[in-house]
């Protein structure tokens, strides 16, 4: 049946007749309701819209959750129960603008996110919408439209006609943490303070301040607080001084190990904040052991001038002093200062030592006077050169030659000695990567070979080059004699030549040679 009324109940009932006029009863009574006409008005379109870049990845859009538009024809309305959304690289316009870059449909995009809608507000309740993945510092554009429950698509919103943009934070570097552990004496006055920022081999950096167009210092954070603490210590975060700076001190009730945790968090700029950690352990003592004297390398206890040598010493908290002497209370003070750390490094120059055999002893005095030393350390200064020696010397022989090299060093009487003799066969001057002499050099045969060596002692000192030449030719020349065939010869007079050639041939080339009379070898 056509004609009806839109969103109208009718009812009915049937009956039958025949070609005769007769009729049936009527029917059963049936109703039904006509459907409302098709909605073919879309949703209205999305405005106030924003866009707020959260992280280096992720970006948050806002909107107001808007209404269906009322059909003109029924005066009815749907429900609108989603969103698409779409995201580019380029801005993006309305079809109509005539500009370039990226137009908002169903075509150019990328495929739209949908919203549930039973995670939709009430009208004009504000939706925010996580869009995440992204990369670090690029803008993203976006348009937003509505879809009702008729399939209906809203206009995409255009503020301005330009799209919804936000650009995503450079990603932060977490701050630079590093924290050295250090030993103190816990009747040190003042009790322990810990400066993140300088000294005692601590150190604390945002690197990339300037790329997040950081400005304001004031905005970092630092939070200090105990990680492990000794046995018996009732020590809590709350008796921690100057907890949220970069220098906290703290008053150890009990010896032993504490250690510290830092957090350092920077302030965002344009990147977002981060945090940057380290944990230092400050060992609190009692006494002053003996600091234990350490060379670090086998041969700063023999040095030759101007070189210098590093010497580390095992250490407390106090005041240093490295002394030329065998006690703390006199001799030379060669260096001190004050150590914070579990050992020190000082520079030892051989100007400052005698030559031969020199004592330096470490001394470590607290901050109650308490004064200990190290066991002394014997330091030699050598400055006399080494002497190299070849056995046989340069020579020329027909038998197979065997070279020894030897040194000798005149600081002997110091115990130092010879180090090495290095060595060369083809002319060229020895250096660090020669060889070094170990065993007999047998020289080569049919040749002219020559040996230049050189020796260095233990304190460092080079001796002076030396050259020897060996020629060897163990290999006998073969020779051939054809004689005249007149074998007699006279002084003067006529008849026979006053001459007598003799004709040889050897297999060998470039020697001399002689000829003898009345030898037979």
């Amino acid at each position: 049946m056509s004609g009806l009324l839109p969103v109208t109940e009718y009812t009915f009932c049937i009956r039958a007749f025949d070609e005769m006029g007769f009729d049936s009863g009527w029917s059963n009574i049936a109703s039904a309701t006509t459907h409302a006409p098709p909605d073919l008005t879309p949703p209205l379109s999305v405005q106030t819209s924003r866009a707020e870049a959260i992280s280096s990845t992720e970006i948050t859009l806002y909107w107001p959750h808007v209404d269906d538009a009322i059909d003109p024809n029924s005066g009815l309305k749907g429900n609108v129960i989603g969103y698409d959304i779409r995201k580019s690289l380029n801005p993006i316009y309305g079809p109509d603008d005539g500009m370039a870059g990226d137009i908002c449909d169903d075509t150019l995009l990328e495929v739209p996110f949908g919203i549930p809608p039973d995670q939709l507000p009430a009208i004009g309740g504000e939706i925010a919408f996580l869009v995440n993945t992204l990369s670090e510092d690029l803008e993203y554009f976006f348009c937003i439209r509505a879809r009702d429950d008729s399939g209906n698509k809203g206009t995409w919103s255009l503020a301005g006609g330009d799209s919804l943009s936000a650009r995503t934070w450079k990603v932060n570097r977490a701050p630079k943490v590093a924290l050295s552990d250090f030993t103190i004496d816990i009747t040190n006055p003042g009790g322990v303070i810990i400066n993140a920022s300088a000294g005692q081999g601590n150190s604390i950096e945002d690197e990339d301040a300037g790329v997040c167009n950081v400005t304001d210092t004031s905005l970092y954070a630092y939070a200090w607080r105990i990680e492990r603490k000794p046995t018996g210590s009732g020590l809590t975060d709350a008796d921690l001084g100057g907890a949220t700076t970069t220098q906290m001190n703290f008053t150890p009730d009990v010896t032993g190990r504490y250690t510290f945790l830092l957090d350092f968090t920077d302030a965002p700029g344009t990147c977002g904040a981060a945090t940057g950690r380290d944990s230092l352990t400050v060992m609190v003592i009692d006494e002053l052991p003996s600091p234990d004297a350490m060379v670090m390398d086998s041969a700063l206890s023999m040095i030759s001038r101007p070189a210098t040598s590093v010497v580390a010493f095992r250490n407390m908290s106090g005041n240093y002093a490295l002394r030329l002497g065998a006690d703390c209370s006199s001799g030379t003070v060669l260096d001190s200062g004050l150590m914070w750390g579990m050992f020190v490094i000082t520079t030892l120059k051989a100007s400052d030592l005698n030559l031969g055999k020199n004592t330096v002893i470490f001394c470590i005095t607290k901050s109650n006077g308490t004064t200990g030393g190290s066991d002394p350390l014997t330091v030699i200064l050598d400055n006399t050169a080494p002497i190299a020696n070849s056995t046989p010397l340069g020579l020329a022989s027909s038998t197979p030659v065997t070279v020894n090299l030897s040194c000798s060093d005149n600081a002997d009487s110091y115990n130092i000695g010879c180090d090495r003799v290095l060595y060369t066969l083809d002319g060229t001057s020895p250096g660090y990567d020669s060889p070094v002499y170990k065993t007999p050099i047998t020289m080569p045969d049919s040749a002219v070979t020559t040996l230049k060596f050189r020796s260095v002692d233990k304190a460092g000192n080079w001796g002076a080059e030396n050259t020897e030449v060996y020629r060897i030719d163990s290999l006998v020349p073969n020779v051939i004699v054809h004689n005249d065939d007149n074998q007699y010869v006279r002084e003067y007079g006529l008849g026979h030549s006053d001459q007598y050639s003799i004709t040889w041939r050897t297999d060998r080339s470039g020697l001399s040679y002689q000829v003898l009379i009345g030898a037979e070898d």
